[in-house]
């Protein structure tokens, strides 16, 4: 799986700045909230625990039919929640603005994956998605994930994101960086973690057919926006 991965520093100045303030706030309000008893704005699924995270039951996940998302992802210890809409339309404005100073080496990449893992895969009626790079850079990003795994405990199982396939663009913070908690991916049959070494990090990979990837949150609480590229004629809107 091609990863590419950007540190705050290498990123424009909008969006740098937009989601210093938004990662930061947004931790502290989600933390503070799911302290209470019955918190309103945030929804925990707690299934599972991170010895799914091996690579014993990743090979059994792939004897299943994995095309259909919802026998995946199903064991995690993460919470969903609403973002700031008003702050994340900045966010969303410097993701688009990001994805246009792509170089060529990174589209081709990028390009590549898709190619492989999902232009030459069959998939049924009703599954559409973004087969071109630079279609999608013209089209621009939609939310497509919000999510708060917490330190130690939280995770997300093996999936491929095969029912929503394309390219995904993530920013994680974390307010304890470490090596224990990051992406992970199999690569060349073996699973690979891309740590959380830095308190803000980008990444961008394809998800769809075969391309098994899960997180943990290692020693700091950890915070995930994700994006992808809008479908021709796709609501724009939060």
């Amino acid at each position: 799986m091609f990863l590419l991965r950007k540190t705050i520093d290498e990123l424009p100045k909008k969006l740098k700045e937009s989601i210093e303030v938004f990662g930061k706030e947004t931790t502290e309000f989600i933390l503070k909230e799911l302290k209470k008893e019955n918190p309103e704005n945030v929804l925990t699924k707690r299934v599972g625990s991170i010895d799914d995270l091996s690579k014993e039951n990743l090979e059994e996940i792939k004897k299943q039919n994995w095309l259909h998302e919802s026998i995946l992802a199903q064991s995690g210890i993460r919470t969903k929640y609403n973002p700031d809409k008003d702050k994340f339309k900045l966010i969303l404005e410097g993701i688009n603005e990001f994805v246009k100073t792509w170089d060529q080496q990174t589209i081709n990449e990028l390009q590549k994956e898709i190619d492989q893992s999902l232009n030459k895969f069959e998939y049924p009626e009703g599954y559409t998605f973004v087969k071109n790079v630079k279609e999608g850079i013209r089209n621009g990003c939609r939310i497509s994930g919000r999510l708060l795994y917490p330190k130690d405990e939280g995770f997300i199982g093996w999936h491929t994101n095969a029912n929503d396939p394309g390219l995904r663009i993530y920013l994680n913070w974390t307010d304890n960086p470490n090596k224990e908690g990051g992406l992970l991916y199999e690569k060349d049959n073996q699973i690979v973690l891309d740590p959380d070494n830095e308190p803000f990090l980008l990444r961008a990979f394809v998800g769809g057919p075969n391309q098994f990837h899960a997180v943990k949150a290692g020693k700091g609480n950890r915070l995930s926006l994700g994006f992808r590229f809008l479908r021709k004629g796709e609501n724009k809107e939060i």
